[in-house]
């Protein structure tokens, strides 16, 4: 079942409406009553901030060695026995293999970084990717 963060904020809000409703009939006065009052909001504010957190996952963090890929890459392209046309050709599906292999990375939460701009350990992908690059190729994309 999935659930919008609209609807997620809409019952969070009737939950507090409902509150301040049973708070008013009780007829308090007072402190007592300024004090539960305050407390429902803060209650059904943590209640709309833990639900939009909980929508919003924490994005995986990758490594990606793409000057190599590309260095390599090139060089196979520049011992082949392609014409020129040809290889220019297969250099731009590179890049739209590449293009669409991020893609897919971000649409899935990932956060593709540049492996030499990485100072921390963070998991390296590139075999992953360059096989995903590879199989695109293939394809024809």
């Amino acid at each position: 079942m999935s659930v919008s963060k609209g609807q997620i904020v809409e019952e969070a809000k009737q939950e507090q409406t409902v509150s301040l409703n049973k708070l008013s009939l009780l007829n308090m006065g007072g402190n007592a009553y300024k004090w539960l009052s305050a407390l429902s909001f803060v209650m059904a504010g943590a209640a709309i901030g833990v639900a939009v957190m909980g929508l919003y996952k924490q994005p995986k963090v990758v490594a990606f060695d793409l000057k190599a890929t590309t260095e390599s890459f090139l060089q196979q392209l520049q011992h082949s026995s392609l014409d020129e046309q040809s290889k220019n050709n297969t250099v731009k599906r590179f890049e739209l293999a590449i293009n669409r292999v991020m893609a897919e990375y971000e649409a899935d939460n990932t956060v593709v970084l540049v492996k030499a701009a990485v100072v921390s350990s963070v998991p390296d992908k590139t075999s992953e990717i360059k096989k995903k690059i590879a199989q695109r190729m293939k394809q024809g994309e």
